[in-house]
């Protein structure tokens, strides 16, 4: 299938993905550098709602335009947004106007948005990719020139309550990710993406995000070893550098001493944050067996909640947890076990990449509200279009001919 099927007015959606993603990281950059002052707040959430008009107008001209269009995700995800928006009305006009319900609202923005824009986007076309390539090394140049003994300094700034409205590692972390993962996806050739990987995991590491490194790092792991053919070799290769990067930790905490990342590795039983994160769990956990049944959304201090997508239960009831579990392993088990026949389409390595970091954030460390998810599921049902038009040309070309026998002499 070619790509001028699916895709229509792509110059629009290409602006939108710029603007969403790589303008995100861009923005805060600016303002973490004094530049500028944060005139669009957070960014995500005023930049969704400004697109979220043109975005929806291309999304339903997508659906209208043909019924192979149209799938039951689309369906199933818009009603998880609407109870989450449902739970949030409930909230407000029960007086819960503190600080998480106006937030959230956003992130229903944000949901919404990026959703249709995964979908819509127009992954493999050339123009499309050599611009998601420019944009993945400027942000490279942006965090390495602003690192400092190992941290992105700009990242950082949050963490020590510079300025409210500045994201923090986690949030770079997940566009820079995000982007890498659309420029590896249509990328055939091996040594493409292993230089893709020498420039984008390093960097990844100067983030601080230790999340988003760890997973990107296992997602080439299994990424390679599908692609493999020699598996053997592959898992010696992967073992090596694994016990290369062990060794190296001593080292890497003399040359980086603040860095987050390597004294996780080192000392994971007293890293702080990991301490704070178990007791967050234990706090959720004992709200989860109080009020099993609805949750008790806002029973925790900004910030504390638990992180990993038990804080879905929390917030929306057992029926919202539920959901967002179906919205992870459907696809997960669609794509790990019964789709692997299509590992060379682009849009299936996307949406498999992103579904395993999905599930794998959702396990370990995220928030239910992470905005993987809805680019996760856009480009799952992008990779759904593809298939039955995949599908729909196997049938017509029919049965391979087969060869006429030759008569015994």
């Amino acid at each position: 299938m070619t790509s001028s099927t699916l895709d229509t007015n792509n110059r629009a959606i290409r602006a939108c993905v710029y603007l969403l993603l790589p303008g995100f990281f861009l923005y805060h950059s600016i303002v973490g550098q004094g530049w500028v002052p944060t005139f669009l707040g957070g960014y995500s959430t005023a930049m969704a709602a400004l697109l979220l008009p043109l975005l929806a107008l291309l999304y339903a001209k997508h659906l209208l335009a043909s019924e192979q269009h149209r799938l039951p995700l689309d369906a199933w995800y818009a009603a998880f947004v609407a109870y989450y928006g449902a739970v949030l009305a409930i909230q407000y006009a029960n007086g819960a106007h503190s600080h998480a319900v106006p937030e959230q609202f956003g992130i229903v923005f944000q949901f919404v948005t990026l959703f249709m824009l995964s979908r819509l986007a127009p992954l493999g076309n050339p123009r499309f990719q050599r611009s998601l390539l420019v944009l993945l090394m400027l942000m490279t140049g942006l965090i390495v020139s602003n690192a400092d003994d190992g941290t992105f300094i700009v990242a950082s700034l949050e963490l020590y309550g510079v300025e409210e409205n500045l994201a923090n590692y986690q949030a770079y972390a997940f566009v820079y990710s995000s982007v890498m993962l659309y420029v590896l996806a249509p990328m055939q050739k091996r040594w493409q993406r292993t230089l893709i990987y020498a420039i984008c995991i390093p960097t990844l590491f100067l983030n601080g995000a230790r999340t988003e490194f760890i997973g990107v790092m296992l997602l080439v792991l299994v990424m390679e070893f599908i692609e493999a053919r020699h598996k053997l070799v592959t898992l010696l290769v992967a073992a090596a550098l694994v016990g290369i990067g062990i060794a190296s930790l001593p080292l890497l905490a003399e040359l980086y001493p603040e860095s987050r990342t390597v004294f996780l590795f080192l000392d994971y039983s007293d890293d702080i944050s990991a301490r704070e994160r178990a007791q967050m769990l234990h706090d959720g956990w004992h709200t989860i067996t109080e009020n099993p049944w609805l949750g008790d959304f806002q029973s925790h201090a900004r910030g504390e909640h638990i992180h990993n997508g038990l804080s879905a239960w929390v917030d929306l009831g057992l029926i919202g947890f539920m959901a967002y579990v179906a919205l992870i392993l459907i696809p997960a088990f669609d794509l790990f076990a019964l789709q692997r026949r299509h590992w060379r389409m682009p849009s299936y390595r996307l949406a498999f990449s992103m579904i395993f970091l999905s599930a794998l954030f959702a396990l370990t460390a995220k928030h239910y509200t992470h905005q993987l998810l809805p680019l996760a599921l856009g480009i799952y049902g992008r990779f759904l279009v593809e298939r039955r038009y995949a599908d729909a040309q196997e049938v017509q070309r029919g049965p391979a001919p087969q060869a006429t026998p030759r008569p015994a002499s």
